[in-house]
């Protein structure tokens, strides 16, 4: 959960969601950061996952399902894409839908996600280094397109 410009994407909050089980040292081997050489910020991800778990928990949710509720609580945001890959992952997902935070709950969660350091907030743009530039445009590319074609 990193603030971003629209459209809204949360760099990374399954990264952030994993974290929070694996409280490792160091980004797993096969992991977003490790492959952007950044296993530095990898504990700093950690540190504010577990930040957020114990928000969540202190309002008897998720961590996940505090992931959705605050991308939904964003001005703009209709959706939440969620990319839970085992049963347990759903069911820690489950009554996200139900859960709309009030504004003085979304300002808490803003604060705490406010704590991320600098370091760690730039470092999200980095994971796109390891695509080749012509595979970054060809993406580009098709989003103007799906844009263009939706006006």
């Amino acid at each position: 959960m990193v603030p971003a410009t629209p459209p809204l994407k949360l760099p990374d909050t399954a990264g952030a969601v994993q974290a929070a089980r694996v409280p490792a040292a160091r980004a797993p081997s096969d992991s977003r950061l490790a492959r952007a050489a950044l296993p530095d910020v990898y504990p700093l991800y950690v540190d504010l996952a577990h930040k957020l778990q114990t928000w969540a928990q202190d309002h008897g949710r998720s961590l996940a399902q505090l992931a959705v509720a605050w991308t939904l609580s964003k001005p703009g945001a209709k959706s939440a894409s969620v990319g839970a890959k085992s049963p347990e992952q759903v069911s820690a997902i489950a009554g996200a839908d139900d859960w709309k935070l009030t504004q003085d709950e979304a300002a808490e969660v803003d604060s705490i996600v406010t704590t991320l350091p600098g370091v760690a907030k730039q470092a999200r743009m980095v994971v796109w280094d390891h695509f080749p530039a012509e595979v970054l445009g060809a993406m580009a590319q098709r989003r103007r397109d799906d844009l263009e074609a939706g006006s």
